[in-house]
């Protein structure tokens, strides 16, 4: 696939847990800062921090001065794969607002575009109804 990811459609996927997979061949602690780095960007505050993950939520601050609450979140969890490491991303174990699933695929894709940017192979999966 290529190194952009689209945001998960509720309506398409039949999961309030929707995941896709990133697989880079280099060290999990790289590809980890890459995603963390690139969801800080958008402004998702990093949670329960680890060696082999993460998690982030981003929050429609706009919303809540409308008395509405919308939030995102995003679970990472990072494993030796074949040739480096393999990041599982879950999306929406928590919140699932649609400005959030925009800017957290915008995000992931410019941390792939980032690690493809110094020279590492990267290959990314289709967002699929996962298990929780």
């Amino acid at each position: 696939m290529s190194g952009e990811v689209p945001p998960w459609n509720m309506g398409n996927i039949a999961s309030f847990h929707p995941e896709m997979t990133i697989s880079a061949a280099a060290p999990t602690a790289d590809v980890l800062q890459s995603i963390a780095a690139g969801l800080e960007g958008a402004r998702f505050k990093i949670k329960k921090r680890a060696d082999d993950g993460f998690t982030a939520r981003y929050v429609d601050w706009v919303s809540i001065a409308a008395a509405n609450i919308n939030w995102t979140s995003v679970e990472v969890h990072a494993s030796p794969g074949g040739d480096g490491t393999d990041v599982l991303v879950r999306g929406g174990y928590e919140g699932t607002a649609r400005n959030g699933r925009k800017r957290a695929a915008e995000r992931l894709s410019a941390a792939v575009r980032d690690l493809s940017g110094r020279g590492i192979a990267v290959s990314t999966t289709p967002w699929s109804a996962g298990k929780k």
